[in-house]
């Protein structure tokens, strides 16, 4: 009774051979950053048959009726994640490919809702070992998907504007593409005046105009009492040799060759025969 161990988890190889059996399922939030549209939770659903995702960006964390749609539902003990295994491996999947997506464009974190929804878009269109190298998509629906309309997330993209344009002149806005957008078959875009858009879109992969449109603030403040020290201000080194004394002069150190001279301390000299001493310039010493 000293000695309490959890029993080691047997793995069942259970087989379902038709969609929605069973639903894997797991919520997670809230998320370190809220995102730009409000949203702190996620909730994702693995089907067993396929490996089919879906993800759900929420706002709040609410309970879930289930049992009035005929859904039976089985939960899991506390502390014991292995029994949901196949959700979690899935949300550390998506993790490592949504931080990937952002890390590439250098978009912030506070898009990680897009970044999400774009990360699950394409786990569904890629080749999976659990299924034998199969596509999630085709599993599911009978047939391939549609990778033409795959595009580069965070690249630099123009949505069609032309009809909502106050001008014939007026130019497009560059925008950086956020994705695909869930209810329409279209792209969202985050033009340089801060809205989003979701239209047709002529992209452009090879940059990445992010902190472009969008420089960083900087919030780097100088205190007065803080010296302002210029860079530009040279540290001279001299050689290991005995300067030369003009006639009637002496050398007030006699190792000042070892050392080196900062010229920020150098007075105002007049003569230019003048000896340096230790009231006249700053000696630091070199390692």
């Amino acid at each position: 009774m000293g000695k309490a161990h959890g029993c080691p988890l047997t793995c069942l190889k259970n087989t379902y051979s038709h969609p929605f059996e069973l639903i894997y399922t797991d919520l997670l939030g809230p998320a370190p950053f809220i995102s730009n549209s409000g949203y702190s939770y996620y909730i994702s659903f693995v089907d067993a048959y396929s490996w089919f995702t879906w993800i759900y960006i929420l706002k709040e964390r609410k309970h879930r009726h289930i049992i009035s749609f005929g859904i039976s539902h089985r939960g899991i003990f506390p502390h014991t994640r292995h029994q949901n295994r196949v959700v979690k491996r899935k949300h550390r999947h998506i993790a490592e490919l949504e931080l990937t997506l952002l890390a590439q464009a250098s978009i912030p974190y506070k898009f990680w809702d897009c970044s999400f929804l774009t990360t699950v878009y394409l786990i569904n269109r890629l080749l999976t070992s659990s299924l034998n190298f199969d596509v999630p998509y085709t599993k599911l629906f009978a047939q391939p998907p549609d990778y033409s309309f795959i595009q580069c997330f965070g690249c630099s993209c123009f949505p069609l504007l032309r009809p909502y344009n106050k001008h014939k002149l007026q130019f497009c806005l560059k925008s950086v593409s956020l994705g695909y957008s869930t209810s329409h078959k279209g792209y969202k875009c985050l033009a340089s005046n801060g809205h989003l858009y979701v239209s047709k879109v002529i992209f452009n992969e090879h940059r990445f105009p992010y902190l472009d449109l969008f420089p960083p603030k900087s919030n780097t403040t100088h205190s007065a009492s803080t010296p302002d020290i210029s860079p530009s201000i040279p540290i001279i080194g001299f050689p290991p040799v005995t300067p030369s004394v003009p006639p009637g002069f002496s050398v007030s150190s006699p190792n000042l060759h070892n050392r080196y001279v900062s010229t920020a301390s150098f007075p105002s000299v007049g003569d230019k025969h003048r000896i340096l001493s230790k009231k006249d310039c700053t000696i630091l010493h070199s390692n």
